[in-house]
């Protein structure tokens, strides 16, 4: 029977990311979740280093990360980027243009009291409450902000 340890291994894609499933596309928030996994694994040291190279291929110029590396747009998917890069020890020169992305993202905020009441009423959100978004631009949400702030 295969080790868990082993069966992540060979589930790596070519490109050195790893996808939600075997053969998958490669994205930032299951290959950073994979080199958790791994980030101990003596008999992983390989493919750790193919998943980084893949994260660092991934990094757009304004420092973030998108959902793959085909994704243009810089997402929430930075926070896993940033989080699991530091904790392996990538250089500054990678994760402080990202930390700095992190915290300048714009999120959707209003003083329109009205405008408050109608988004909470029909969609049960509380767009009032600080935090980070799944993408600029919208309101912040519980998960995004939990791994912003992990990554910080």
């Amino acid at each position: 029977m295969n080790s868990p340890v082993s069966f992540l291994i060979a589930a790596q894609n070519q490109d050195g990311g790893w996808g939600y499933g075997t053969g998958m596309t490669s994205i930032v928030e299951a290959t950073a979740a994979v080199l958790f996994a791994l980030e101990s694994e003596p008999s992983a040291t390989e493919s750790r280093r193919r998943g980084v190279d893949w994260l660092l291929k991934g990094q757009h110029t304004d420092g973030g990360w998108g959902y793959s590396q085909d994704d243009p747009e810089s997402t929430w998917h930075t926070s896993w980027a940033v989080w699991v890069l530091a904790r392996l020890g990538e250089s500054d020169s990678v994760i402080a243009p990202a930390l700095k992305w992190l915290l300048k993202i714009n999120v959707f905020l209003t003083e329109d009291d009205a405008l408050q009441r109608d988004i909470l009423n029909s969609n049960g959100v509380d767009i009032t409450i600080p935090g980070w978004a799944w993408l600029p631009g919208e309101v912040t949400w519980v998960e995004p902000t939990a791994f912003a702030l992990l990554a910080l």
